[in-house]
């Protein structure tokens, strides 16, 4: 079933110039997903469970959204005190930990949606704390209601933290449409979900991959026959994390196989060395722990 994303183009709203020219970055790599395992989802996506949210983004209320969000990073909470007084790192982490879902063997996961907000995504031990982020967020959503979806604020948030601090914005797009449950991330995992798209893609994929050597009959219990190992279609290797175990491969301080395991678990997500070097290195250099 689909749905039609609503994109709405910003090409005069942009933080820097090139934005607009290629399209919408989050579209990437989606036009052929009809061929592809589960295609029918995420960016055209089930009605049946709650795909909505509109967009207002006249120049004053994406300018009003913009300051709100500016003010909130340095107005320190005591649930949750700002380190060094300023909320942008964690801003860029919720962000990052939004799109970061997102998987190129079949376009699950992503920011589209906003399910970070909902198990099982929410619930991801990758994701400890962000709860606090979106409920800083908050009063921002419900002050603009329908105007912008939880999804876009994310990913807007993020690009504030960043620009706010100094830094650089290739620019913003929005449409991305709010889901109303997590129902959409089940097949990202661990679920029985996850199990049946490992089971499709073996069956349409038999030559081309190593999934065949996953004890498939243990999917609905575990996700790959080792956690820590997964492989395509998955978008981790390791389920429950974003992308890889922080502490080294299963767990193992080993810079020698980090760097190859990091290579072929980001180019899961479509990114290449560069852009993998400038998430990870310029990412973790915010934030009071780095």
């Amino acid at each position: 079933m689909g749905r039609t994303c609503n994109l709405v183009r910003l090409a005069s709203f942009a933080l820097a110039a090139g934005t607009a020219s290629g399209g919408c970055p989050f579209l990437s790599g989606q036009k052929d997903l009809g061929s592809r395992i589960g295609g029918e989802r995420l960016l055209s996506g089930n009605n049946d469970h709650g795909h909505g949210g509109g967009a207002d983004y006249s120049r004053e209320t994406y300018e009003a959204i913009q300051a709100d969000i500016v003010s909130m990073f340095v107005d320190s909470k005591d649930f949750w005190p700002a380190d060094f007084g300023n909320y942008g790192p964690l801003f860029i982490r919720l962000a990052w930990h939004c799109a970061g879902s997102y998987r190129a063997s079949d376009g699950r996961g992503g920011c589209d949606g906003g399910r970070i907000r909902f198990f099982p995504e929410h619930g991801w031990a990758d994701n400890t704390n962000l709860d606090k982020a979106l409920t800083l967020l908050q009063p921002i959503k419900l002050k603009y209601g329908d105007a912008i979806s939880w999804a876009d604020l994310i990913t807007l948030t993020g690009d504030m933290a960043i620009s706010s601090m100094g830094g650089p914005i290739l620019g913003f797009c929005a449409g991305r449409q709010d889901d109303d449950s997590g129902y959409d991330s089940l097949e990202l995992g661990p679920s029985p979900e996850q199990a049946r798209v490992l089971v499709g893609w073996q069956l349409k994929f038999p030559a081309t991959t190593t999934v065949n050597k996953i004890h498939l009959e243990q999917e609905a219990t575990a996700p790959c026959a080792v956690n820590g190992t997964c492989e395509l279609p998955l978008g981790t290797s390791t389920v429950g994390l974003i992308y890889v175990n922080p502490g080294g491969p299963m767990g193992v301080p080993d810079p020698e196989a980090s760097a190859p395991e990091i290579r072929e678990v980001f180019a899961r997500m479509g990114m290449n060395d560069t852009e993998t070097v400038a998430l990870i290195g310029g990412g973790h250099a915010f934030g009071k722990s780095h």
